[in-house]
């Protein structure tokens, strides 16, 4: 299950129907696989209560646990469910000793053929983008980082800071240009206490020439304006919305996964 892969061709409107209804079905599928981890790991305490203590069924018990607590550093949407269905389908396969018969082989064909035909469809949604700092293989719709990342080095000057509110970070990378924090990203935690009052004073006192707006709702963590308010407050204070003078339309995604902010004129 590739949630980005999906994501895209609803976005982009490539499923028939409406892609609300699309989305929904994503959410819940996604919860499906949450809950599904959960009673698969039950089973699996059941069959060991049970007495079935085979060294095997152990460690691959062992193993599947191990590969989805690797998931909790982040936590957050894309981590958790490109584990998540792995898991569980090593985990249902503890479920039976039975050997391998006609409708299971023609199921792992399916799959395999699935996975081949995603793959096949992903490589025409990739972009190649060759910047000064790196070359990335993108999606086709985020070629736009380019004209953002040489719109900073135009205007930023490598000696002068750049702010990203948001959690992309790459941004300080691809365009060299960085931020006085101990943090690139703005998890809970990390900006500065008080809803981002100290992260607030430093934005203050640098007074970058461009700020980055991304994404500030990820699925699975909390709003960054509802943890930062202050800093958020502070940014609508000092600065303007700038994104459509930066691209022509229709170069640029939705103004919710991407803004360039600039100074107020007082």
């Amino acid at each position: 299950y590739l949630p980005i892969l999906m994501n895209e061709m609803i976005h982009r409107g490539l499923l028939p129907g409406a892609s609300e209804a699309w989305s929904i079905s994503v959410e819940l599928f996604s919860r499906v696989v949450y809950l599904g981890l959960l009673l698969a790991f039950a089973a699996c305490g059941i069959q060991w209560w049970r007495g079935r203590r085979d060294p095997r069924f152990v460690a691959s018990a062992c193993i599947c646990l191990a590969i989805a607590v690797s998931a909790f550093p982040r936590a957050d949407y894309p981590h958790i469910v490109n584990v998540y269905p792995v898991v569980l389908l090593t985990l249902f396969s503890l479920g039976t000793g039975q050997r391998i018969r006609a409708a299971s082989a023609a199921v792992a064909v399916g799959l395999l053929l699935t996975v081949v035909l995603a793959l096949r469809y992903d490589s025409f949604l990739t972009h190649r983008l060759s910047l000064e700092r790196a070359a990335l293989w993108v999606r086709s719709s985020d070629a736009w980082v380019a004209r953002v990342v040489e719109t900073v080095q135009r205007d930023v000057s490598p000696n002068e800071p750049l702010f990203v509110y948001g959690h992309e970070a790459y941004y300080y990378f691809l365009s060299d240009r960085y931020f006085p924090w101990p943090f690139s990203q703005l998890y809970p935690g990390m900006v500065g206490g008080d809803g981002g009052s100290r992260l607030s004073a430093r934005l203050r006192e640098t007074r970058p020439l461009v700020v980055i707006e991304g994404v500030g709702s990820w699925p699975g963590t909390p709003r960054l304006a509802s943890y930062a308010g202050h800093l958020k407050t502070t940014l609508d204070g000092m600065y303007r919305d700038d994104t459509e003078a930066t691209a022509p339309a229709g170069e640029l995604p939705p103004r919710w996964v991407f803004g360039l902010l600039r100074p107020r004129v007082p």
